[in-house]
């Protein structure tokens, strides 16, 4: 790997890296709330853009941030397998994930983090993911990072499109769509269908030969209209419903054919934009997110008495206002309150024949609410400094106050060196779940909080064709909420503020292009994460991950993209029987591996185009959790129609 870089790098340093290439800047939203120029940003970002994600096909949001340093996607298998998300190495609930500024998550489970698995890229104008801490902007959740999904917003003549997509495992996907602009009216809509038979998602390396089929419909809209000069109102709409074969577990006799979880997902968001002067501006927003999580069990041949019905229902409604007052031409004030409300409702009845036991849960409807008062600066002094501080007081009506605050500078020399840096503290509340279960909650725990810095250095060369970035960054958790045995016979426990964790790591960025036509980009990231009480390193994260990512335009219309991902080898846990019938979690090892992605997009004219890509071209076999596989070699390819 290593002389192969050194081989990329050094033939592209003979290419002619002085060619003309103007570039747009690349517009944000996530680090501020409103549309700033992310070269004035100092923390730490990364912007997938359309074009982007249509040159690499990429299915669903997950598949494209796994390139991202930083962030770590870790799934129980394709195809609707549970999907988490690890940023700077810490926690799967630490990572705020938004579709159009409206939170995601499921309010019921007890980590309260968002299930990646059935997020598609339908209609997704450019995702954004902020790494670090971000509670000052954003509240709880945000220890880790943000990734933020922007919706498609509707530009230029109304058009209408359609796709067909197909490949292994019996794949399927159909999209139909429409965007445009007439008379202030900004609108986008697509619909698509996913459906195939899939794989096992025990791994099949253990005898577990049953194919679990998954299914997606997914519906996603937005609509924004220029009332006046100063007035624009808009509103998005997302609807995900999915449906999803699953096993009992991973390894040996993991397989189950009768159990199935569907998963709906809904958001709806409603907002205003008011210029009151041209240095002042108002947004108010209405956000409504619910989640409902279906799971169903009728037992089978290996064991016929299996029962389960459960059901999981969160909701979230959100009220936003913000104030945005240019002091200054160079320094920007941001005021805003936010009113948060959650509430969970679960049903669980289950039955074992191996151990002849019911299980029957139904605790009342859970809800807390919090209210946060928050205060952001940005400071833009020339083109050379950059800064952002902010203050923030959430209100949690369980726990009470919890205050949090953060810094961050930039500063670029005349000779295209960077250097910033950044101080930030953070929270996260504990879980409807953790803290109102009736075996397993306990009302009296307090916020998990976090403690960070980052120093970055960078290069820009040869008028921004070779960019080169390295950043350092350290974690501090503490508070963390673990679930702890009580009675060890009886397998019950409740949660507690029992953990501690230090993290800290580096991510290595650098862009290469040498012709305008290609695009070279590689990343490394190094993390170390360990708990702090038993010293042991946390689980699913590597410590090692490489990124490549080559894009070449050989002739106009014709584009392909080559995808190189290595991961290291990681820690994860596994059941052990000690003794008859005595079960102990004990940590293990799992294999790192190496992934080879290829896609194409050829545009036949405007209204027609054909694309293709190999997933997995060397044909890994892997696993990113213990006793679940992934796909090995797969082929998929497509067309789509505009008028």
């Amino acid at each position: 790997m290593k002389k192969f870089l050194v081989i990329l790098f050094s033939a592209s340093a003979c290419f002619n890296v002085y060619a003309e290439d103007v570039e747009l800047p690349t517009i944000v939203i996530s680090p501020t709330k409103y549309e700033t120029d992310m070269s004035g940003i100092p923390s730490s970002i990364s912007v997938i853009g359309e074009s982007e994600i249509e040159l690499k096909n990429a299915p669903q949001v997950k598949d494209i941030l796994r390139y991202i340093p930083g962030v770590d996607i870790v799934e129980t298998a394709p195809f609707g397998g549970q999907t988490s998300v690890f940023t700077r190495g810490t926690n799967a609930g630490h990572t705020l994930v938004m579709i159009d500024g409206v939170k995601v998550f499921n309010p019921i489970s007890p980590d309260g983090s968002f299930n990646l698995s059935n997020l598609t890229l339908d209609n997704v104008e450019r995702v954004e993911v902020l790494r670090g801490t971000h509670s000052t902007l954003y509240g709880s959740d945000a220890i880790g990072g943000v990734i933020d999904i922007i919706t498609k917003k509707g530009e230029d003549k109304p058009k209408v499109w359609a796709s067909f997509e197909g490949g292994s495992f019996v794949t399927f996907k159909e999209a139909v769509g429409s965007d445009g602009e007439m008379n202030g009216l900004h609108y986008s809509a697509a619909v698509s269908k996913f459906d195939t038979k899939g794989i096992s998602k025990a791994d099949s390396r253990y005898n577990n030969d049953e194919r679990d089929p998954y299914h997606n419909t997914s519906i996603s809209g937005r609509v924004d209209y220029d009332v006046f000069k100063n007035l624009i109102i808009g509103s998005t709409f997302r609807r995900t419903d999915a449906e999803i074969k699953v096993d009992d577990e991973g390894g040996y006799g993991g397989d189950d054919p009768n159990k199935r979880n569907r998963e709906i997902n809904t958001i709806l968001s409603a907002y205003a934009d008011v210029g009151i002067f041209e240095w002042w501006k108002l947004e108010f927003k209405g956000l409504w997110m619910k989640n409902d999580l279906y799971d169903k069990d009728k037992g089978d041949d290996f064991d016929p008495g299996e029962y389960l019905d459960s059901n999981y229902k969160g909701r979230y409604t959100s009220y936003q206002g913000l104030s945005i007052l240019n002091l200054t031409k160079s320094d920007t004030l941001l005021a805003g309150i936010d009113y948060n409300e959650e509430e969970g409702d679960s049903f669980y009845n289950s039955y074992s024949p191996a151990w002849d036991y019911w299980y029957l849960s139904d605790p009342p409807r859970s809800k807390a609410h919090n209210v946060g008062y928050y205060l952001q600066n940005k400071l833009d002094a020339g083109e050379n400094f950059h800064s952002i501080s902010g203050v923030r007081l959430d209100d949690h009506s369980e726990f009470g106050t919890y205050d949090t605050y953060e810094i961050a500078a930039k500063y670029t020399f005349d000779w295209q060196t960077s250097v910033r840096g950044k101080w930030a503290t953070g929270f996260k509340a504990p879980t409807l779940y953790q803290l109102y279960d009736s075996s397993n909650g306990d009302p009296n725990l307090k916020p998990e909080k976090s403690k960070s810095f980052e120093v970055g250095l960078g290069q820009s060369l040869f008028e921004g064709r070779l960019e080169i970035e390295s950043v350092y960054y350290y974690t501090e958790l503490e508070n963390i909420i673990d679930w702890v045995a009580t009675n060890l016979d009886l397998g019950t426990g409740r949660y507690f503020n029992v953990n501690k964790a230090k993290i800290h790591g580096i991510e290595n960025q650098i862009t290469i292009k040498p012709f305008d036509k290609i695009k070279i980009n590689y990343e490394y990231t190094y993390l170390d994460a360990r708990n702090e009480l038993n010293h042991q390193y946390l689980n699913r994260r590597p410590r090692n991950k490489h990124a490549l990512s080559i894009d070449f335009i050989p002739i106009e219309n014709l584009s392909f993209n080559l995808s190189y991902l290595y991961v290291g080898g990681r820690k994860d846990v596994r059941w052990v029987e000690t003794a008859p019938w005595v079960w102990t979690e004990e940590q293990i090892n799992l294999k790192h591996y190496n992934k080879v992605d290829v896609s194409s997009r050829y545009v036949i004219n405007k209204n027609f185009e054909v694309f293709g890509r190999i997933d997995n071209l060397l044909d890994e076999r892997y696993q990113e959790v213990d006793g679940y596989g992934m796909p090995g070699i797969a082929f998929y390819g497509g067309c789509k129609a505009t008028f």
